[in-house]
């Protein structure tokens, strides 16, 4: 892997040195680590890395969950114990999601590059084109920023 570093770095781009540090321990057999800033920011942060359909995966478990919430309140009179439930089970996502963040960044990664690699595109040509396709994207983040904006003055003008 040393010999495609330069690959990896340039799709990683920022915290290039924490994700060779994953690959590495990827490659040695670890294949989850755990990812404090997925396991706090969840869905933003696959959103931020490019990683959708990692997105798309903690947006179906977020919906799942929301459904096994509804089901749980709905044979469970008491508050408390429903409340303490559905944190159970929100933590419990935070937590998969945390360790499962690493893993399908690196899959994206390695594809990424493989393919870039054997496009036989020279070595410069390459680093650019991983540039494009790695690193970080705010847009994602702008458009869920706005639309909450949008839902929140939506509701409060009514």
């Amino acid at each position: 892997m040393t010999e495609n570093n330069s690959y990896y770095e340039a799709f990683f781009q920022k915290n290039a040195a924490y994700y060779l540090r994953m690959l590495e321990k990827q490659n040695n057999g670890q294949m989850f680590t755990f990812n404090v800033y997925a396991f706090i920011f969840g869905l933003l942060w696959f959103l931020y890395r490019k990683v959708y359909t990692g997105a798309l995966w903690v947006l179906a478990l977020l919906f799942a969950i929301s459904l096994i919430e509804v089901s749980i309140q709905e044979f469970i009179s008491d508050g408390a114990t429903s409340y303490i439930i559905s944190w159970c089970l929100s933590i419990g996502t935070w937590t998969a999601t945390g360790f499962f963040a690493n893993a399908l960044y690196l899959k994206k990664a390695r594809r990424v590059v493989d393919k870039v690699i054997l496009s036989e595109a020279d070595s410069e040509q390459s680093i650019e084109i991983l540039k494009k396709k790695g690193g970080t994207s705010y847009l994602f983040l702008i458009i869920i920023l706005l639309a909450c904006a949008a839902f929140f003055i939506y509701n409060n003008q009514q």
